[in-house]
């Protein structure tokens, strides 16, 4: 082993088109989140995706936002769980540091012998 000095190395931010924006991927994007958010709010099973996206683009063939929708159950339970979930426990935390709450909490156990844990927060929310 020598003490030569390391080669140096490119940044990954220089391969990466910066002046590249795509603003019908960033509207598919927000109407992937809107249907998502949709599904969630109403308790729509995520199996419906797999049929609802086709029928938006048969609905409105001269819209290229509805042609390029790609969401289905798995998609949209992820966008639910990891972008909505995050921003809304986010919310319910900035809540929480501002205003007194009580903590519920349920233990069981099914009959497969699966134990779960439900914790519930209650608390008086003025914008509600």
């Amino acid at each position: 082993m020598s003490n030569a000095k390391p080669k140096s190395q490119n940044s990954l931010q220089m391969f990466i088109d910066k002046s590249r924006v795509d603003p019908l991927g960033d509207k598919v994007k927000d109407a992937e989140s809107l249907l998502s958010s949709y599904v969630a709010a109403h308790d729509m099973p995520f199996a419906g995706m797999d049929h609802l996206t086709p029928v938006l683009a048969r609905c409105f063939p001269d819209s290229k936002i509805a042609q390029a929708l790609s969401l289905k159950r798995t998609k949209t339970k992820c966008v639910i769980k990891n972008v909505i979930g995050v921003h809304e426990k986010e919310n319910l935390t900035k809540k929480l540091q501002c205003t007194k709450f009580s903590i519920l909490m349920d233990e069981s156990t099914d009959i497969s012998s699966v134990k779960t844990a439900c914790i519930m927060v209650r608390f008086y929310d003025e914008e509600s």
